[in-house]
């Protein structure tokens, strides 16, 4: 794929793009995870502790170097060890990764206060009540203000809007969200940008109060959670942009609050949401046939054999 800034971590930066798969650890170390963002990557191993490698852009601060100076990494680098390292995460393990145009997130396996942020922040997506870009990560649990205090985070999503989204183990009111609102992607009823992690919960009438969220994504300006009620019944909800009818709602109009989506999916006991780009998809529990895709097709992503949005 696409190596401008050496996201292909072979140890090169080569003009042209490969065209097959190519390897990228070659010290025998087992990879457990991936993650993929604009012109960056990131991986954690199974070794004990410090086992996040970068590589990519450090464009916007992205790869947590604690220098601002644009310094591509081509092969994998131990983050938590090299001499410049972001010390918050030293000796520690790293469970899973996310990262985006710009910022990234670790969450670690201790019992609570486990969130890392890094990178750029120009609209409060890193949660630590600011809009200044971290140099190295900041731990968004230990923010005075942040609902996040205590918890264990179990899953976090970056947009490349710069909105932010995570969940916790919490066995109900456990979706947690923040930065940019310009779509009503946070889900609070109004267009207010937050620094710190908030919880839609909190906000009246919201639907997905005394749930339980399952799974989250998000994409451009949108936001999506598979919530369980109290009967164990999985229902899909959607909230931000919709230009392209990615929140499956049967329309194009932007949603402020947490809106559940219906038709295919009544009934259906949903285990995971995915979104990118404009496009969401979802996948049930049902033995054959149990994906299902919509938002927009412009370059065949749905896979329909046409180009037409659904």
């Amino acid at each position: 794929g696409f190596n401008y800034a050496g996201e292909i971590g072979n140890g090169s930066l080569a003009t042209a793009d490969n065209l097959y798969p190519v390897p990228t650890f070659t010290g025998g170390k087992e990879v457990t995870k991936a993650a993929g963002g604009y012109r960056t990557t990131m991986c954690i191993t199974s070794e004990a502790t410090d086992n996040l490698y970068v590589w990519g852009s450090n464009g916007e601060l992205r790869l947590g170097m604690n220098t601002d100076v644009n310094v591509d990494e081509y092969g994998p680098l131990n983050l938590s060890i090299v001499e410049y390292a972001t010390k918050p995460l030293l000796n520690k393990k790293i469970i899973s990764v996310a990262t985006s145009h710009g910022t990234s997130g670790y969450l670690t396996d201790e019992e609570s206060n486990n969130l890392y942020m890094v990178g750029s922040n120009s609209d409060g997506q890193i949660g630590d009540g600011t809009t200044t870009g971290k140099l190295t990560a900041v731990n968004i649990c230990d923010i005075s203000a942040s609902e996040l205090g205590g918890k264990k985070v179990i899953d976090v999503k970056i947009s490349s809007a710069n909105h932010s989204m995570c969940i916790t183990n919490e066995t109900t009111n456990n979706l947690y969200i923040w930065g940019n609102n310009d779509y009503g992607q946070l889900g609070i009823n109004s267009y207010d940008s937050s620094t710190i992690p908030i919880k839609p919960t909190d906000i009246e009438g919201c639907e997905l109060t005394g749930m339980k969220i399952m799974s989250i994504a998000v994409n451009e300006g949108s936001s999506y959670c598979i919530a369980q009620d109290t009967s164990g019944n999985t229902k899909l909800y959607s909230w931000g942009y919709n230009g392209n009818g990615q929140l499956g709602l049967g329309h194009t109009d932007d949603v402020l609050i947490p809106t559940q989506v219906t038709g295919f999916l009544t009934n259906k006991k949903l285990i995971t949401v995915v979104a990118g780009g404009y496009t969401a998809g979802c996948l049930t529990s049902e033995s054959t046939d149990n994906l299902y895709m919509w938002g927009d097709n412009s370059e065949y992503q749905l896979g329909l054999g046409t180009t037409d949005n659904e």
